[in-house]
């Protein structure tokens, strides 16, 4: 059911956090729950969840949805979903920020391509905007804008924001993200984008989930759905 896609999404960092894994009550367990599923050697990962248990960590993340979108959790998967209609938007961001020399990886599937819909993964200063030059000021990310996947990278509000691919289809993919001091460089897959050393954010960034629709609704949903995120 799962089946390859491409596009892009804003990534930064803000500092350093820690593992937490989840209790099967959805309360907050220790770093076994999550090294128990070797994501990282202990102690190694900065940030890691795999969304087990029945609300997401508070401690970990931040939300905000608007417009009839909504954020759940269940069955070890966490679920962004606006619904077919104008200015909807989800927000989700980690407490703790993180600097150059980290890397992010996540396992996501999205809807495929539609215009009025827009999504970001990555590390992110803020939601997504509607094109790469507006909404976040830093960012190194995964996007999809309308029909068109893009990586982006984002300094001080200037962006170097290069096309992935036309038309994305939807399906599941593994995506990571490293960022050093002077580059930045993507995978998806097994398809690596960079290095890029245009416009490098150097400040600490939140790893960040976002989605909205534009002022004209999408036709079918959208739906960002996370298997599991770390940072190391």
């Amino acid at each position: 059911m799962h089946r390859p896609w491409l596009w892009v999404l804003a990534a930064t960092s803000i500092g350093c956090g820690s593992v937490a894994g989840k209790a099967p009550d959805g309360g907050v367990d220790s770093a076994a729950g999550d090294a128990a599923v070797n994501r990282c050697a202990p102690g190694a990962c900065l940030l890691s969840d795999e969304f087990n248990g029945t609300r997401l960590d508070d401690k970990l993340w931040k939300t905000s949805a608007t417009g009839g979108a909504t954020v759940t959790q269940a069955n070890g998967v966490l679920s962004l979903h606006l619904p077919a209609a104008a200015n909807a938007a989800v927000d989700v961001y980690s407490l703790i920020g993180f600097s150059p020399g980290t890397t992010l990886e996540a396992r996501v599937t999205i809807n495929a391509n539609q215009f009025y819909d827009h999504k970001g993964i990555g590390f992110a200063s803020a939601a997504i905007g509607s094109s790469c030059d507006l909404g976040e000021t830093d960012a190194v990310m995964f996007r999809g804008q309308d029909n068109d996947g893009y990586i982006e990278i984002k300094s001080g509000g200037t962006p170097t924001c290069s096309m992935t691919t036309h038309n994305y289809p939807g399906g599941t993919s593994t995506l990571q993200i490293t960022r050093l001091a002077d580059q930045v460089s993507f995978v998806q897959n097994t398809t690596t984008y960079g290095p890029i050393k245009a416009n490098v954010p150097t400040g600490l960034l939140p790893v960040r989930f976002s989605a909205y629709t534009f002022t004209i609704a999408p036709t079918l949903p959208v739906q960002i759905d996370i298997d599991y995120v770390f940072v190391k």
